[in-house]
């Protein structure tokens, strides 16, 4: 079958703003967030609803996850099942709703088995006590690692999936679980994009989206004819047939740079050294904390006997630089230590 493009040819953007309706909403209500002349226009028109909607900040506030990740897709389910043409109700997941699991992951859905309504009823509690932003971020993760995930991410989006499955009933429902999205392969266009605290021998599960999304459709077309009351999971990643550690693309990535040096604002090329890797939080928080001091001029400073405020400046520059750093090889380490396949 020809592409949409290929088919339309120079009429193919007009074709496709016919197509395209933008509506303002809001995943995080009840009601979408949509007017109910326009919601009930859309119940009785459509044939196929995607939950594409997320916060894929990976330090994000707990609240904020669990209103857009958790409840966002039970929000959308309920109004599917008032869609009286809708065929089949698909969601976006990721593959790291399987945190800390090791080896081969079957594509069976998630049963719920956490007190989700409770982990609700704990945020309520705290924001009537106006939880400042860093301790709701700080709760997020605390909560994840004590159910057994990493991150506050992979942890409500693990919550949204159980939502969904607890609302099984006559509609089809897809799960789609990509592994890391990078940029395209071929559709629209070629891109690029790239990233430390992690275990080199680790699989870098990476996929492009457009290959994503054409699973997605995919999977539209099979379960959306089919018409059968079930849910099924597919997870899109390259770990199986293609897989390249995370090792490799540091290394690929050295060795472009050292072939094709970038450039500095006098013209003269930016030398760059070979990656270290850490297997312990304590060892790349001493590495990072003696690289960004030695940086800084600190120990200069010191030396120097220069203003005390000065001195202090500097520091306080220093140990924010080295928290953040630190912060975000805790948050990433899900991704950077994953042994699922």
């Amino acid at each position: 079958m020809k592409k949409v493009k290929e088919v339309h040819g120079e009429k193919y953007e007009e074709f496709m703003m016919k197509k395209l309706v933008a509506i303002p909403g809001n995943i995080c209500e009840s009601d979408l967030g949509i007017d109910p002349l326009t919601a009930n226009h859309i119940a009785n028109n459509v044939h196929v609803i995607v939950n594409s909607a997320a916060t894929t900040n990976f330090d994000e506030r707990y609240d904020v996850a669990l209103s857009v990740n958790t409840k966002g897709p039970s929000h959308l389910l309920s109004f599917v099942k008032t869609c009286k043409n809708v065929c089949l109700f698909l969601h976006i997941s990721t593959a790291y709703v399987n945190d800390g699991r090791v080896g081969k992951i079957e594509e069976t859905a998630l049963v719920p088995m956490l007190d989700i309504e409770n982990e609700m009823k704990l945020v309520s509690s705290l924001q009537e006590n106006q939880h400042s932003n860093q301790k709701m971020k700080q709760l997020g993760l605390q909560r994840a690692k004590i159910h057994g995930w990493k991150s506050c991410y992979t942890f409500t989006k693990a919550m949204g999936e159980m939502k969904i499955t607890s609302m099984i009933g006559d509609i089809p429902i897809v799960i789609l679980r990509p592994t890391i999205i990078e940029s395209t392969y071929k559709d629209p266009f070629p891109g690029q994009l790239p990233g430390l605290f992690v275990d080199p021998q680790v699989i870098a599960d990476v996929v492009p989206v457009d290959m994503v999304v054409n699973a997605a459709i995919a999977a539209m077309a099979k379960h959306g004819i089919s018409g059968i009351p079930n849910i099924n999971v597919y997870q899109i990643g390259s770990s199986m047939v293609n897989p390249v550690t995370l090792g490799n693309i540091v290394d690929y990535t050295y060795e472009h740079f050292k072939c094709n040096p970038l450039l500095d604002s006098k013209g003269d090329e930016i030398s760059i050294s070979k990656t270290k890797y850490f297997s312990s939080i304590g060892d790349f928080s001493h590495y990072i904390t003696t690289e960004i001091t030695k940086e800084s001029g600190l120990m200069e400073a010191l030396i120097n006997n220069v203003k005390p405020s000065l001195y202090t400046k500097l520091d306080r520059h220093c140990k924010k630089r080295v928290q953040f750093f630190i912060q975000m090889a805790k948050t990433y380490e899900t991704f950077g230590f994953f042994k699922g396949r």
